[in-house]
């Protein structure tokens, strides 16, 4: 079972990853379905590789909206499912309140959402939490004793560095989890450069859990993101997706 529920861009460091490297790359656009309506939308979309290309343009906005209909249509003819059934919340903790030169990003209300967000996310009782944007370690601690308080598994980067770079967590109900629990933090080959210096410290990754189903014999992997934000970042943003889409097709 796999779980994904977001400057100077820079270079990959593993050869592997290099658009043009995977064979995936080379497909026609058209012949893949979630990515069929480029195509309508540029003439210089063909292959999965173009989609890269930093010269890019399109002469209307790709609408998705077939696609999304026959997935819909398809989800809703499958039988009902066996096995064990699991409720996921992704949430946003929005916990940013940093310096940096001679400015500052804060999110309104911080101390007073910081004060009840243990109680809100872990007190709907949801299976697997996704959590983005709890920066500081302490933020990560403070969410970590709320979760055990209620029963869950609280994993966060071991590296002070790359919590306070990446900002994610992932609670998971404790009685889930029947065997060892894996869990590594990767940061993206691409970034926008800015965003760390001279911003504030920021570099994008995912959190990486996984853990063998209590009572089952399937093996959970969860990958927790934040990407690059902003419209004009889309192409680090796709070469963030490229690469957390690599690493999920890498685990059963």
């Amino acid at each position: 079972m796999r779980l994904v529920p977001l400057f100077m861009l820079a270079a990959c460091s593993d050869p592997a990853r290099m658009v043009g490297d995977v064979p995936a790359d080379g497909a026609s656009v058209e012949e893949v379905p979630v990515l069929a309506h480029f195509a309508s939308a540029s003439p210089d979309v063909n292959t999965v590789a173009s989609l890269f290309d930093a010269d890019l343009s399109f002469d209307t906005a790709p609408d998705p909206t077939a696609w999304l209909a026959a997935e819909h249509a398809a989800h809703a003819a499958l039988p009902e499912a066996s096995g064990q059934e699991l409720s996921v919340l992704t949430f946003n903790t929005g916990l940013l309140d940093r310096g940096y030169l001679l400015s500052r990003v804060s999110v309104p209300f911080m101390e007073e959402r910081a004060a009840v967000m243990g109680d809100e996310v872990f007190g709907a009782g949801h299976d697997i939490l996704f959590l983005q944007e709890v920066w500081e370690v302490e933020d990560a601690e403070a969410l970590a004793a709320a979760g055990e308080a209620a029963g869950y598994t609280v994993i966060h980067p071991r590296e002070r560095q790359e919590q306070r770079e990446t900002g994610l967590v992932v609670a998971v109900r404790g009685e889930l989890i029947g065997g060892e629990l894996f869990s590594e933090v990767v940061q993206y080959d691409a970034q926008w450069g800015a965003e760390n210096f001279p911003g504030p410290n920021l570099k994008r990754g995912y959190l990486h859990v996984s853990f063998d189903l209590a009572d089952d014999d399937v093996t959970v992997h969860l990958f927790d993101t934040h990407l690059t934000p902003f419209f004009d970042k889309w192409r680090t943003r796709n070469l963030q997706v490229r690469e957390l889409g690599l690493a999920v097709a890498d685990v059963s």
